[in-house]
């Protein structure tokens, strides 16, 4: 077996290649989609998530604006859209979308508190805020009451 064969680095980055040309692939054969089918949910969440995976924001950000329009109760498209425009350093409209997205339902701060995607939003005062807000709503949380315990007299 050659050195070449045997490198890790060789299989990692022969894993990117091919992984690069099913993307090429994917964005071409879903563009000829969604010529026909400008609408097709699918179709522009997979197109907005390869060029994501390519780092191609300016190119997902139509896609996400899109699919918020197309579907606004989906709060995951308006975290999706936060995430695009945080990527492309528009820090006012990444916060707009993203108490958008909680208005609408999002909840997952915790994945939200670590996204990578959200970088450019964490040294703003908003971030801070809306971080705090989730942690006093979590603490102030009503507890259920304990079956077990007697009532008070």
């Amino acid at each position: 077996m050659s050195r070449n064969q045997q490198d890790p680095i060789h299989f990692i980055v022969k894993e990117l290649q091919e992984q690069s040309e099913q993307i090429a692939f994917e964005l071409d054969f879903f563009a000829g989609i969604l010529e026909r089918d400008p609408s097709n949910i699918r179709v522009l969440v997979a197109q907005a998530e390869n060029y994501s995976l390519l780092g191609s924001f300016r190119d997902s950000l139509p896609l996400d604006i899109r699919l918020t329009r197309l579907r606004p109760e989906r709060s995951v498209f308006w975290y999706n859209l936060a995430c695009s425009y945080s990527r492309l350093k528009m820090v006012d409209p990444a916060f707009e979308a993203l108490n958008e997205a909680i208005r609408r339902g999002y909840d997952d701060f915790p994945h939200l508190i670590k996204d990578a995607d959200l970088k450019y939003l964490r040294s703003d005062a908003r971030f801070m805020a809306l971080v705090r807000e989730y942690r006093t709503g979590v603490t102030r949380a009503p507890k259920k009451p304990n079956p077990r315990s007697k009532p008070a007299e």
